[in-house]
């Protein structure tokens, strides 16, 4: 895809993995897989209806931008290197996910008091997740949550997809309406639910 097709496609891509919202989050903080999966669904479908708000991203049809685009040629590889690189970048990408992690653990556990959930979710998802409200808005929150990512999930995408020369405007963006999104679909579950739909 082009560059736009690609910053558009970071505005709704970039999301909560199913081991983290059916594990960490329904499992782990509600005690419930089945709020687990619901929230997965919130977050999936948010997902989606982002996309399909960015779609005309650029005020213009990209796809013809692609298609008339000329691709680049494939540079043949021998095994052994494909084999060292894939390692060798793999490790990289890891490290870069743990020294992201660890930095926003650390600054949300800095101030002497704790942090209120929003700014936690600001920073960082798992923290946040431990520290969800009770009651009822503790559902739509966690969806909230899922849908905004985070600074330290927002920083990994940032050190792979930054370094292709990608802008991040749109996806700051969408990311702040899919956590809107997912906080009114999950409230549109929950009161579903509660009347019995």
């Amino acid at each position: 895809c082009g560059k736009e097709e690609a910053q558009r496609l970071l505005a709704f891509c970039n999301n909560s993995g199913p081991a983290f919202i059916l594990g960490v989050v329904g499992a782990g903080i509600f005690g419930d897989s089945r709020v687990g999966f619901l929230l997965y669904l919130t977050h999936a479908l948010a997902s989606l209806l982002v996309g399909l708000l960015f779609r005309f991203y650029g005020g213009r049809d990209t796809r013809q931008s692609s298609r008339s685009s000329r691709a680049k040629p494939i540079q043949a590889v021998t095994v052994p290197a494909a084999f060292t690189g894939a390692v060798t970048r793999s490790l990289q990408s890891t490290l870069n996910i743990c020294a992201f992690v660890v930095l926003f653990r650390v600054l949300a556990a800095l101030p002497p008091v704790p942090l209120p959930f929003p700014a936690l979710g600001a920073l960082e998802m798992v923290s946040a997740a431990a520290a969800l409200p009770e009651g009822q808005w503790a559902f739509p929150a966690a969806a909230a949550l899922t849908g905004w990512g985070g600074l330290s999930v927002h920083c990994q995408a940032m050190s792979v997809a930054g370094s292709a020369g990608l802008s991040f405007r749109w996806h700051w963006l969408g990311k702040a309406v899919q956590a809107a999104v997912s906080f009114l679909l999950a409230a549109g579950v929950q009161y579903a639910l509660s009347i019995g739909l």
